[in-house]
């Protein structure tokens, strides 16, 4: 499951289009609970825990996917 994957998941199929690295979380009407799942289902989907509560760095659909790659590299 790819980053986009997991937020597409949670997000209103009108909002589908709006899905950039560019776009806030919060413009796309996720709250926190939804976060804490995104966060759960790219543990569980890549085998890796995030460092802390990743989910309230998170501001951008960017910001997902390069916390993603980071734990993939081992940063």
């Amino acid at each position: 499951m790819s980053p986009h994957q997991a937020i597409t998941k949670r997000v209103h199929p009108a909002l589908h289009h709006l899905i950039t690295d560019d776009t806030l979380l919060s413009d796309l009407g996720l709250c926190m609970v939804d976060l804490l799942s995104i966060a759960c289902d790219l543990e569980e989907a890549h085998g890796f825990m995030f460092d802390g509560e990743p989910e309230q760095r998170w501001l951008t659909v960017g910001d997902v996917v390069r916390a993603v790659e980071a734990m993939r590299e081992g940063v």
